[in-house]
């Protein structure tokens, strides 16, 4: 008789498959007045973000060269600014609170800091936008594509 106590348990490791229902994938419509009102709150996070640049730019004196590339840094810096922060606590950006979805990874859960990095930084890639054209009324554009992430909608709490 063989001690079973110190043998290795054993797991099937091979189902990669979506935890969550694909049914609850957000619409496209939902997804465009994400867009809509997160660019609205983007430009107001631009203002202070912008502020604090220019007047570290103004302290070292900076060239005119660095005020060229100061606009792609303040874009970059506030995209990440209000993308980051919601999307890797709580999941939502105020976009999406006020249309009731979220960020899920391909398990169903919450992203991981990483994945909603590389999640904003694909933002950037140049025709994105375009990257939403689909037959189906449920789109996974490249920024959730590339770090396996899904924007699903949520119940509503009472």
């Amino acid at each position: 008789m063989t001690n079973q106590a110190y043998k290795s348990p054993e797991a099937d490791l091979s189902q990669n498959d979506i935890v969550f229902d694909e049914s609850k994938i957000a619409g496209t419509m939902k997804r465009f007045v994400n867009m809509i009102i997160d660019l609205i709150f983007l430009i107001i996070t631009a203002f202070p973000v912008a502020i604090v640049i220019r007047l570290l730019l103004e302290v070292f004196e900076a060239t005119h060269l660095e005020y060229i590339f100061t606009d792609k840094v303040i874009t970059l810096i506030t995209f990440l600014v209000y993308f980051v922060p919601q999307e890797a606590i709580w999941g939502r950006t105020l976009g999406k609170l006020i249309t009731q979805t979220k960020v899920v990874n391909w398990q169903g859960l919450k992203p991981n800091f990483f994945q909603v990095v590389i999640r904003t930084l694909c933002r950037f890639i140049p025709f994105e936008m375009l990257s939403f054209g689909s037959k189906n009324d449920r789109p996974v554009g490249w920024h959730d594509k590339i770090p396996r992430t899904y924007v699903i909608e949520v119940e509503k709490v009472i």
